[in-house]
C-alpha cells in the first residue's frame, strides 16, 4: 500500500505539507507550554493565598504541573529536531534492529542510530529494512512508525540491555494482532493516566477539612468526572476487537489539516461505496496518519477506526450527515 514518503532532493522544512504540519506543531506546543505555565502560577497564587478553596487551587496545581512537564517535554524534542530541519531526508539501508529502553538501529557503516521508540516502531524498521533520516554528524531524527519525527543519536555502540527485533507481521486488516496491541497499548496508558488523575483528586481532597468534604460542588463534580472517566476508560480496555475489513473512502478534495488546542484534526470530504458523499473528521490524528491520507488521497475505514491496510496508526473518524451523491464529473 503507497505511503507518505519524503523526497530526499528537498530540505525537511520545505517539503509540502510536512514543514508546514511539523512547524505548526511546534508552535502549538510552546502556546500551550505557555498556558501551562501560567496556569501553575495562577494555582500557586491561590495556594499561597489562604484561598478557602485549597483543595481546588492544590488539585489544578497539580493537574498544570503535569501538563506543563509534558509539554516541556515536548518542545525539548521539537528543539532537537530543529536544527536538522534544514538537510534533506536520506533513506539509510538497516543491518539490524534492537530494541530495550531504547531503539537500535545498525547502519551499512556499522554505527548505530539510538531513539525512544515504541517497539512495534522497531518491529516495522526490521521488517523494511531501511529508515528515513535527517542527520549532522552524530545528530539525527528519524520517522519512526507510530511516533512521527523523533530526536536520535548516531553512537559506535548498541543500546545496553537491548534485544534484536523480531520483523512485524503486515497488518493488511484491521484486527491484525499488531493493530489489536498497539490498540490495547494506548487504551491502557489512558486508563492509568485517568487512574492518576484520579488519584491526584483524592489528595486535593484530603486537604479539606473534616466538615466540608462533602459540601464542595466542585468536589462533588470532579469525584463524578473520575470515577465515570476511570470505569468507561477499563470498559474501553476489555472490549472485544470486531474488526474484520477495511472499507475504502475515496477523498473528494484535498482534507483540511489544522491544529487545535495542540491536537492535530483532520477534516474533509470523502465518498463511499454506495457513491454518497460524506463528511469526516479524524480528531487528535498522527503525524503519520496526514501524511497518509493527503498522500493516498483515501480514508480507510473499519466501524469507527481509520487507518491504512499494512501501516500501523490508527485513530477515530467521524462522520457527519451525508452530503449527497457524488458528483458525475463526466457529465458535468
Amino acid at each position: 500500500m503507497h505511503t507518505w514518503e519524503p523526497d530526499p532532493t528537498v530540505p525537511a522544512e520545505r517539503l509540502p505539507l510536512f514543514g508546514d504540519l511539523t512547524s505548526a506543531a511546534r508552535r502549538a506546543e510552546g502556546r500551550q507550554l505557555a498556558l501551562a505555565i501560567a496556569l501553575v502560577v495562577v494555582a500557586a497564587v491561590l495556594v499561597a493565598g489562604g484561598t478557602t478553596a485549597v483543595a481546588e487551587a492544590v488539585l489544578l496545581g497539580y493537574l498544570f504541573v503535569g501538563s506543563a512537564v509534558l509539554r516541556g517535554l515536548a518542545v525539548v524534542r521539537y528543539r532537537r529536531v530543529k536544527p536538522l530541519l534544514g538537510k534533506a531526508f536520506e533513506q539509510a539501508e538497516v543491518r539490524d534492529v534492537v530494541a530495550g529502553r531504547e531503539v537500535g538501529v545498525q547502519l551499512a557503516d556499522g554505527r548505530w542510530v539510538r531513539f525512544r521508540a515504541s517497539r512495534y516502531a522497531a518491529e516495522v524498521l526490521a521488517r523494511r529494512r531501511h529508515l528515513w533520516l535527517l542527520r549532522d554528524g552524530d545528530r539525527a531524527a528519524v520517522l519512526a512508525a507510530d511516533a512521527g519525527l523523533v530526536p536520535a543519536r548516531v553512537r559506535d555502540e548498541r543500546p545496553g540491555g537491548s534485544r534484536e527485533v523480531v520483523p512485524a507481521q503486515p497488518t493488511t486488516t484491521p484486527d491484525a494482532e499488531p493493530l489489536r496491541a498497539l490498540r490495547k497499548r494506548r487504551d491502557w496508558i489512558e486508563a492509568a493516566a485517568v487512574a492518576g488523575l484520579s488519584a491526584l483528586y483524592v489528595v486535593a481532597w484530603l486537604t479539606f477539612s473534616q466538615g466540608d468534604r462533602l459540601f464542595s460542588p466542585l468536589t462533588v463534580v470532579l469525584a463524578a468526572i473520575t470515577v465515570l472517566s476511570t470505569a468507561l476508560a477499563v470498559v474501553v480496555c476489555l472490549r472485544p476487537s470486531r474488526a474484520a475489513e477495511w472499507t475504502e473512502l475515496e477523498l473528494v478534495a484535498e482534507p483540511t489539516i489544522a491544529f487545535t488546542l495542540g491536537r492535530l484534526n483532520i477534516e474533509g470530504c470523502a465518498v463511499g461505496p454506495d457513491g454518497t458523499a460524506v463528511a469526516f473528521r479524524v480528531p487528535r490524528a498522527s503525524l503519520a496518519a496526514a501524511l497518509d491520507i493527503a498522500a493516498t488521497g483515501k480514508l480507510w475505514i473499519t466501524g469507527s477506526r481509520a487507518g491504512l491496510p499494512g501501516h500501523v496508526w490508527t485513530g477515530t473518524v467521524r462522520f457527519q450527515d451525508p452530503v449527497g451523491p457524488r458528483p458525475d464529473h463526466d457529465h458535468a
